[in-house]
């Protein structure tokens, strides 16, 4: 797979589909590899004649590990304290935009799950020439009175995943169980099936931490959405466990913006 230099780091990518199609940047959430944005799944939405667009956030899989941070501080960043924070959305929102640079693409479709949502609407704030429409998969402002994960899902979440590759695969097998919709549950069969190609350590417990928390502070989008250009979309897919549905509908709510009437 290509390598790109973006934002000061390097960043691992996989493109499918027509280079001279229109461009869909797909953001994974969460210490989630961009192998997690299924394979059919991206040649499906290519075939639909998208330039589809997959990597790796920083910290993980096979993009810069950031090192020598100082300790996250969890209870800090429920408070709204980010000073712990190696960095922050807004970089992952940069890391983006010098890949669509690095790539030669001006401006894309984006599509961010999870965090990714996050990550995406932040890149649609500080960038918004590079985004052409929006879209936020389970996924929420940052506002903490939308949007919070199902309780038992928590834990989980905070979890740092085995460095050894079989316990790796185990635990993403796991959390998928635990966080997809039930109306879209996979047999443990076919999740075991498609995790294989994770690198084995790919969110190592220090970047885990990072990326974890910098999900839940209390400096978030919402206040900063009347810089939205782009047409935006929010989905929620019913009973994730790891967003509430209030978070998708919160999305577009407080946009001012033409497009969101």
């Amino acid at each position: 797979m290509p390598r790109a230099h973006a934002n000061g780091i390097d960043l691992e990518w996989e493109e499918f589909g027509n280079a001279d199609d229109p461009p869909l940047l797909l953001i994974m959430g969460l210490g989630g590899q961009m192998i997690v944005w299924d394979e059919e799944f991206c040649a499906l939405v290519a075939s639909h004649g998208f330039r589809v667009i997959r990597f790796d956030n920083r910290d993980v899989g096979l993009s810069t590990k950031i090192e020598g941070g100082p300790e996250p501080d969890l209870l800090a960043a429920f408070t709204g304290d980010t000073s712990s924070a190696s960095y922050t959305l807004d970089d992952m929102a940069d890391d983006a935009a010098g890949l669509l640079d690095a790539t030669g693409i001006a401006a894309a479709h984006v599509v961010g799950a999870s965090m990714g949502g996050m990550i995406a609407q932040t890149l649609a704030i500080r960038h918004p020439d590079k985004v052409q429409t929006l879209t936020s998969i389970m996924s929420t402002t940052g506002a903490l009175d939308v949007g919070q994960p199902d309780p038992a899902a928590i834990p989980l979440l905070l979890k740092p995943p085995p460095l050894d590759r079989a316990g790796y695969i185990e635990h993403s097998v796991d959390s998928s169980r635990v966080l997809t919709s039930p109306g879209f549950r996979s047999t443990r069969r076919a999740l075991a099936s498609a995790r294989p190609g994770l690198s084995t350590g790919a969110s190592t417990p220090p970047a885990w931490d990072d990326s974890c928390w910098r999900s839940w502070p209390r400096a978030t989008a919402h206040p900063r959405y009347a810089r939205f250009t782009c047409p935006p979309s929010s989905s929620t897919v019913r009973a994730t466990r790891s967003s509430r549905r209030a978070g998708g509908r919160r999305r577009p709510r407080p946009c001012p913006a033409p497009a969101c009437s």
